[in-house]
């Protein structure tokens, strides 16, 4: 997320371009976004492997 301040703030400098809070705003959804896939992958990995026994073939 302070990648993406600083590129904002950084575009105010650029001809041409300009800065926006509501850019860093949707950067901030995507983080977010890939953070919960990341927990929800990582959980359903340790509920396979919590579950799978020394019999249970997947």
């Amino acid at each position: 997320m302070l990648y993406a301040v600083t590129d904002e703030w950084h575009q105010t400098f650029v001809v041409n371009r300009t800065g926006h809070t509501i850019d860093v705003g949707i950067d901030s959804i995507g983080i977010a976004l890939v953070v919960l896939c990341y927990a929800i992958a990582g959980a359903f990995i340790h509920y396979r492997k919590r579950r799978s026994g020394p019999y249970m073939r997947f």
